[in-house]
């Protein structure tokens, strides 16, 4: 409801455009609705792959990475070596508890990864039918949106002029709330 809300502009000049077609014009959007998702979220997933490859060559390059070990050894590692000498001689812990709790640890984490690929493609499938879901509904919210909001206008216990008032301010806002968080989001990934 709410994409289609600001979708509305896009299919009234799309619409006009088409000769009055509210339906040719609500298939059109529909229909590019996926591209705009899928394109921002393929290319996200091709750099996350390349940094996922990358870090994957760097770990078997160097296995000194992931062994606990070579992490308190004071020649390879002095800082983290002396920090966690500094932290065992404040606490009870001793050196070779941590090398082996950090083991175990990184088994666990190994395991966790392992168990959650399982629901992750469950997640996956479940997003896939909810989006397709939207898109069903995206369609009739565009196309038959405009009569809906008329015939809930007419519900309100308000006057018809503050019924417009009160669907004009409200719209302003979403909209406003709406472009802020993307106006925020584009910022903030263009400085990441």
């Amino acid at each position: 409801a709410m994409l289609a809300f600001l979708m509305h502009p896009a299919h009234a000049a799309l619409t006009r455009k088409l000769h009055n077609r509210p339906t040719t014009s609500a298939a059109i959007l529909t229909a590019l609705t996926p591209i705009a998702f899928f394109v921002p979220m393929i290319m996200l997933g091709a750099a996350f792959a390349d940094q996922i490859g990358d870090m994957a060559k760097a770990m078997q390059q160097n296995p000194d990475l992931t062994d606990p070990a070579a992490w308190l050894d004071e020649t390879r590692h002095p800082r983290f070596a002396r920090t966690a000498q500094w932290f065992s001689s404040r606490t009870d812990l001793d050196m070779a508890d941590l090398r082996n709790y950090l083991g175990k640890s990184f088994q666990g984490w190994a395991g966790a990864v392992a168990g959650v690929s399982g629901k992750l493609a469950l997640n996956v499938a479940g997003t896939t039918l909810k989006f397709f879901l939207m898109l069903f509904i995206l369609f009739f919210m565009l196309r038959d949106g405009a009569s809906w909001f008329q015939r809930l206008a007419a519900l309100l216990p308000l006057q018809q002029v503050h019924g417009r008032a009160l669907f004009t301010r409200l719209g302003k806002v979403t909209r406003a709330v709406v472009y802020g968080c993307g106006v925020t989001a584009a910022v903030q990934g263009s400085l990441v």
